[in-house]
């Protein structure tokens, strides 16, 4: 057996090694991490006596999931019906959009300013003017 042969057999088994570890420790690490910090939020909560309504324990907040978990679904279910809704209509208002920039020079140079300006101000700065105008709702 030639020294060339050994040595890739020798870094074949390491990389074999290192990638069997690498994967344990892929998924174990970030299981320690969030169960740690739940324990620490747990502990925190109980040593500092705060009150559950200013900030519930993970306990206190499982217990209420599997309590009603019908209010929660509804509520997901609306929740995603609304973002679905809102998804089709900015993909198709986008589309519209586009195409007539693509195909319009002079739209497409007086329009790109501004929705580079929508995509750089952070949704905060104008979401609250958008639910003002708009009000709750589906709308």
């Amino acid at each position: 057996m030639s020294a060339d042969y050994a040595d890739l057999l020798t870094n074949v088994t390491l990389r074999t090694r290192r990638s069997r570890g690498s994967v344990a420790r892929s998924i174990l690490a970030p299981m320690v991490g969030v169960v740690g910090f739940l324990a620490m939020w747990q502990f925190l909560v109980w040593v500092f006596d705060i009150q559950q309504f200013e900030l519930p324990t993970p306990t206190e907040i499982l217990r209420h999931l599997w309590s009603d978990p019908s209010f929660y679904f509804e509520n997901a279910r609306a929740t995603l019906w609304e973002a679905l809704l809102g998804f089709v209509l900015g993909l198709v208002s986008a589309l519209i959009g586009a195409t007539i920039m693509a195909h319009n020079r002079f739209i497409e140079q007086a329009v790109l300013p501004v929705a580079v300006l929508v995509q750089v101000t952070p949704i905060i700065a104008y979401a609250p003017a958008v639910v003002i105008w708009l009000h709750f709702g589906i709308k």
